[in-house]
């Protein structure tokens, strides 16, 4: 091989190598701006239009389920789908939901280890497939103590009832289905 071939050769080489050597600073600098900008604030929190989920359970920094979204667990008079709310335990406190029986109801409960633990529910609106409202009041043995209800002519009710071991010993209900208005003062029949 002469001086002139193996210096063509060389010269070829060297150009080769340059050129490798900047597509390789291409591809780095390309491969950094993706990584930066895949980085860059608002670009990947941005909302989006839809979640769709079967379910959606957040938890605490321990990994308790705090807050659960979606099918009620557990037994109930019907499924249900809804927003349970836990204690710091995991327990649940507050309830609201639908059934598919179409009954809309929200319950507020008792701490674990407090009272009757069958039925830890203390309070309970619920509106019925019928549209009837009802707000019960029960007490640590899960009794109703208190209703306020409307019935079905459309008269609202507030009922007492005094619980014996016998079941309801008696009733005491104050209602005003004949109200009506006069200036200031409501008259009675």
């Amino acid at each position: 091989m002469t001086d002139s071939a193996i210096r063509l050769r060389l010269e070829t080489i060297e150009r080769r190598l340059r050129h490798a050597r900047l597509g390789l600073l291409v591809l780095v600098l390309v491969n950094a701006a993706i990584g930066l900008s895949a980085m860059r604030p608002g670009l990947t929190d941005q909302a989006q239009d839809v979640i769709r989920a079967r379910g959606v359970v957040v938890v605490d920094e321990a990994g308790t389920p705090r807050i659960v979204i979606g099918q009620a667990p557990g037994q109930r008079r019907s499924p249900q789908q809804g927003i349970m709310i836990n204690d710091a335990k995991g327990h649940e406190r507050f309830g609201v939901g639908i059934a598919d029986d179409g009954l809309m109801g929200m319950g507020f409960d008792a701490p674990v280890g407090v009272g009757d633990q069958r039925n830890r529910e203390r309070m309970y609106l619920s509106v019925g497939p019928t549209g009837l409202a009802e707000l019960h009041v029960m007490d640590n043995t899960t009794r109703v103590k208190a209703r306020l209800t409307t019935d079905r002519n459309n008269q609202s009710w507030l009922e007492f009832l005094d619980w014996s071991e016998r079941g309801v010993d008696s009733v005491m209900q104050i209602g005003l289905p004949q109200a009506r208005r006069v200036g200031q003062k409501a008259t009675y029949r």
